[in-house]
């Protein structure tokens, strides 16, 4: 039975890394915190984002992900230095930006293609170009980080954002991106 199985499921784990009141300014919603064990950490100092890393076996193959909320306006720098730190290549957005009149998500891309906006004091993002379809739009961001040097390295990212996405296709996506 449901039950059952759902018994036989590990406990939960904890979320404690949230304590600090900096931290829980973080955070979009005061009941949702990433689990210590999985948190994804910023640079070296193990900076606080809410997101957790995610393994996915499928068949023979392990997919990794990262499951962070939608960034505040306040977080919009430590949700790029996590992409950049991790080397996200696709970004699943699975909610709109206002939902129900409440903001679920601050927008993290340029409005304007071709045109590059700082996050930080090193991050640079671009939105190459944006493809709008019937039920999701996908976005190709260039990320560079000016501080290495006149040939900076970037990470090309696919954003598909959209509350229809079929799980099918987002798997794929992520798999053979750019």
């Amino acid at each position: 039975t449901l039950w059952r199985d759902c018994r036989k499921l590990p406990s939960v784990k904890t979320a404690t890394a949230t304590a600090p009141t900096e931290m829980r300014r973080k955070n979009r919603y005061k009941n949702i915190v990433p689990f210590d064990t999985t948190r994804v950490l910023l640079g070296k100092d193990g900076g606080y984002i809410n997101a957790n890393f995610i393994n996915m076996p499928v068949k023979d193959e392990d997919f990794m992900y990262i499951a962070c909320q939608g960034p505040l306006p306040t977080t919009l720098g430590d949700f790029w230095q996590m992409v950049w730190e991790q080397k996200s290549n696709v970004i699943a957005m699975m909610t709109q930006e206002v939902e129900g009149g409440k903001v679920k998500c601050q927008r993290y891309w340029p409005d304007t293609p071709r045109t590059a906006e700082m996050v930080d004091d090193r991050l640079e993002i671009t939105l190459i170009k944006d493809q709008h379809l019937d039920n999701f739009v996908i976005r190709l961001i260039e990320v560079k980080d000016i501080q290495v040097s006149d040939e900076s390295p970037f990470i090309n990212i696919t954003a598909v954002g959209t509350l229809y996405l079929n799980y099918y296709f987002l798997v794929r996506l992520m798999k053979f991106s750019v």
